[in-house]
């Protein structure tokens, strides 16, 4: 009878009926599709194995109008850290540039084939020690270690040579004057991590090494990772930071300051920046929560 009754109001009422079925599977659908969305944005660079102890270290510099803050550092940052607390686990540094000519070559490394505009990024062997970025082909500790070497990864080996099997010992040239051969594929990047690896050429390979010992300029394009001891929290490496750079930065640079970013906060701080160039504030994933 309840179901015999409930099918005449529905007949009755078509038109009511139609609008209230319509509202219900699209508020239904939104639901869905801001639940993928959020899931996805807070997914970012969660995948890799130290993710709580990874941290870049910002520039924080004081200025007239308060704190201005970037992604980047001072080239021989690094090395300092190094030397002054090897107890950090691994410290790396990556380098990008945007919209770079990269010319393929045969086997013999001289004759030009195809060229290509990629983004091409710079980076220390330790940096594949603190990202997880799977290697398909040639060893992640050596494939940079040497000046002139490239890790390229899988769908791009495939546009320039074909097949990524065949990609190791290839040769590729930079920027018109740089040979490099091709060390190492990368298994594809994920489309949620903040670096959008394409081409990668050892850091022995940029013009980095050439502003080893300048302390003035805190490149944007430049970022400089750690990764902390387990007994080491971030507040007191922090403070350790404000000694060090008292140490190294000349006194007319004494407004240059560097601050510890958690990998977490990366992807959500849009005073800092990105490689994507882009940021999603956590408010805003909050109001799309509720």
């Amino acid at each position: 009878n309840y179901l015999k009754t409930a099918l005449q109001n529905l007949r009755s009422h078509k038109s009511y009926v139609a609008i209230n079925t319509l509202g219900l599977a699209v508020g239904i659908a939104a639901c869905l599709l801001i639940f993928l969305l959020i899931q996805y944005e807070t997914s970012f660079d969660n995948f890799h194995k130290n993710k709580e102890r990874i941290y870049r270290v910002a520039a924080a510099t004081k200025s007239k109008d308060g704190m201005n803050y970037s992604q980047g550092s001072a080239f021989p940052v690094a090395e300092a850290l190094r030397i002054d607390y090897p107890q950090l686990e691994h410290v790396a540094r990556i380098y990008g540039r945007d919209n770079q000519q990269i010319t393929l070559l045969n086997d013999k490394a001289n004759a030009p084939q195809k060229k290509f505009k990629e983004n091409v990024f710079f980076a220390e062997p330790e940096f594949f020690d603190i990202f997880n970025f799977p290697f398909l082909a040639g060893v992640s500790k050596t494939a940079l270690s040497e000046i002139n070497t490239a890790v390229i990864t899988q769908e791009t080996a495939e546009k320039y040579f074909g097949d990524w099997h065949t990609a190791i010992g290839k040769f590729i040239k930079y920027d018109n004057d740089k040979v490099c051969k091709v060390t190492g594929v990368l298994k594809n990047i994920p489309a949620n991590t903040d670096f959008p690896l394409q081409v990668v050429l050892s850091f022995k390979t940029s013009k980095g090494e050439d502003m080893s010992t300048d302390w003035s300029n805190q490149d944007g394009s430049l970022n400089t990772f750690v990764v902390l001891p387990k007994n080491m929290p971030s507040r007191q490496f922090d403070n350790d930071l404000k000694t060090f750079v008292k140490k190294h930065t000349p006194a007319e640079y004494a407004n240059h300051g560097y601050i510890l970013q958690p990998l977490s906060d990366i992807h959500y701080e849009s005073k800092f920046g990105t490689y994507r160039g882009s940021t999603v504030s956590k408010e805003l994933i909050t109001a799309l929560s509720l």
